[in-house]
């Protein structure tokens, strides 16, 4: 949870004191509220399973990725970038699990975009969706393959 949060926070543009207190509060509506509740619907979860980038939702979940992929690009390399893409996408994942609508795409995005800020978390994501690593990896890194078809 330091990984992420620390990422959040980084001083890339201005410099800031860290605060434990909202530190504390941050992980424990995080780590303690919302993953919990986001593995316990892997358990009831629809079964619609790891489909790319395709249905209503392909947009965002392309938007998502554009925006991690220029984050993570070493010209622009944001380590605030890379957490903040990951936040927004944990606080869309968070309203649609409020609203009992399907989640697992943007689980699987959340899982692989935070490996490296949130290593055990991703690995739990991973196991409990049943999600194809490899696959979701390929189309997080190279797009939906539907952008290549002729």
């Amino acid at each position: 949870s330091a990984r992420l949060y620390l990422a959040s926070i980084a001083p890339e543009d201005s410099e800031g004191d860290f605060r434990m207190t909202h530190f504390l509060e941050w992980r424990e509506e995080l780590f303690n509220g919302f993953f919990p509740a986001l593995l316990e619907a892997a358990k009831s979860r629809d079964n619609s399973g790891w489909s790319g980038v395709y249905g209503t939702d392909a947009g965002l979940l392309e938007a998502l990725r554009l925006q991690w992929s220029r984050a993570a690009e070493p010209a622009q390399f944001s380590m605030k970038g890379l957490a903040g893409v990951l936040l927004d996408a944990i606080a869309i994942t968070r309203a649609r699990l409020a609203e009992g609508r399907s989640v697992s795409h943007l689980v699987a995005f959340i899982a692989v975009a935070g490996k490296a800020l949130i290593p055990d978390m991703s690995a739990q994501l991973i196991t409990a969706f049943g999600l194809p690593e490899a696959r979701v990896n390929a189309t997080l890194l190279n797009g939906s393959a539907a952008e290549y078809s002729i």
